[in-house]
């Protein structure tokens, strides 16, 4: 199973030419979390880069960028399903579109190129969260249950 198929929203063409947020602007800690990663990898401009060659495909293939990134998930031969989360029932029928659908292997090899110009995270997607003392772990809650008390 793929999860966080689309970074929190950050795999969206709504990011598309805007400026990068800052930190503390940010609604949520996973959202946090996405874009510590986008700066620990292709920084901005490259995740902007990365953008623009998706969403060229997702036009291509007639679908939303997010929907588009969740098939590139499925069709990963490691993939047994993607969860897919929508904010609102108009994503539900261009989500559906998915169904037998596979990545073409064109798109695959360009975005494989072009990601190995950029630096890549080692390990699991939460093993960056088990550093101590990397900037990852500090947004992490860790330990909110009280030993002595169970709450």
């Amino acid at each position: 199973i793929a999860y966080g198929t689309v970074a929190g929203g950050f795999l969206s063409d709504k990011w598309l030419g805007k400026p990068e947020p800052d930190l503390q602007s940010l609604e949520n800690r996973s959202l946090v979390k996405y874009l510590l990663v986008i700066e620990d990898t292709l920084g901005w401009a490259g995740y902007q880069k990365l953008l623009e060659a998706l969403l060229l495909w997702a036009n291509r293939l007639g679908f939303q960028l997010p929907v588009f990134v969740s098939l590139h998930t499925i069709s990963k031969p490691e993939a047994a399903a993607a969860v897919v989360g929508t904010r609102n029932s108009r994503h539900v029928a261009d989500t559906c579109r998915l169904i037998g659908k596979t990545f073409l292997e064109e798109a695959r090899r360009e975005m494989d190129e072009f990601l190995k110009l950029f630096p890549q995270i080692e390990g699991d997607c939460f093993d960056i969260e088990r550093q101590p003392g990397s900037r990852h772990i500090a947004i992490m809650r860790m330990n909110l249950v009280d030993s002595t008390t169970g709450k």
